[in-house]
């Protein structure tokens, strides 16, 4: 971990988050600012209400969305005997 990561994680008004409650902060209506952290490689949103910064790293955010890409309706799949061994959503 950077140093300059490791400084956001001591301020008080900093919370570091999982990439799925970032994504939720993003999509909830709550009113937050952008609060981009280049040098620490982590993405954050202002609450100014609270005053608090939630925090994602960058890596872990990345990994997150490809991850939500790589889900895909696909077809049954058909067996041999013509069973079905998968239907529905997969996850790739």
């Amino acid at each position: 971990m950077n140093d300059a990561r490791l400084t956001l994680r001591r301020q008080a008004e900093s919370v570091f988050v999982e990439p799925e409650a970032f994504c939720n902060m993003l999509l909830s209506g709550t009113q937050l600012e952008r609060e981009d952290d280049h040098a620490a490689l982590v993405r954050g949103l202002r609450d100014s209400a609270s005053g608090r910064i939630y925090f994602v790293e960058c890596e872990q955010l990345a990994s997150y969305l490809n991850g939500r890409e790589a889900e895909r309706w696909v077809p049954d799949y058909r067996g041999p005997e013509g069973d079905s061994q998968v239907s529905g959503l997969v996850m790739a």
